[in-house]
């Protein structure tokens, strides 16, 4: 008895400790190209500090069955993937700042993302995907300090979609960024 009892009170004081659980959000683009895109927050050394830790979000990006040798951009998108499928229906890249003022002289440069970048062109500021032989997967991991996973922040990604490009700006994948159930 006195076994379940302390089971019982770990189980309660890991509850209550998890409260600050960090979070992950996810998406699986299907279509032509096929992957995850997982955001995640991590306790990260504070700038300037020795024991300091801060939350900070990363993405872990995988892309499979890319063709060689082709550019392939990916972003967030503003609206999710509705059930029929239609990558075209998410709308444009998400874009909270307005940095893209559809006249066709957008253009993103990573050293100035808040001043030049839609937040949700991830390709504009990490560069695009690319493989140079079949079969090879491309997998990278971003710190992203201009999205949250906060949905009562402006810039917050819940709720909407990854698309993936093709060189011509086709879209070729999509999956709705949906929030996991573990971290």
């Amino acid at each position: 008895m006195f076994k379940l009892v302390s089971l019982l009170s770990l189980a309660l004081f890991a509850s209550n400790a998890s409260s600050e659980k960090l979070s992950r959000v996810i998406a699986r683009p299907v279509g032509e190209v096929s992957g995850s895109f997982i955001f995640h927050e991590k306790q990260v050394l504070a700038s300037g500090s020795s024991s300091d830790y801060e939350k900070k979000l990363f993405l872990d990006v995988k892309i499979k069955d890319l063709t060689p040798n082709s550019i392939y951009n990916y972003h967030v998108h503003v609206l999710p993937v509705p059930t029929n499928g239609s990558c075209a229906a998410t709308l444009l890249h998400f874009d909270p700042t307005g940095k893209n003022k559809l006249d066709g002289t957008y253009k993103c440069n990573p050293a100035d993302i808040k001043g030049t970048c839609e937040y949700g062109d991830l390709s504009g500021y990490f560069g695009p995907a690319f493989v140079n032989s079949t079969g090879e997967v491309y997998e990278k991991t971003f710190q992203i300090d201009y999205l949250s996973l906060d949905p009562t922040s402006d810039v917050s990604i819940l709720g909407r979609s990854v698309v993936i490009h093709n060189s011509t700006g086709g879209r070729i994948a999509c999956g709705n960024l949906v929030k996991a159930s573990k971290c």
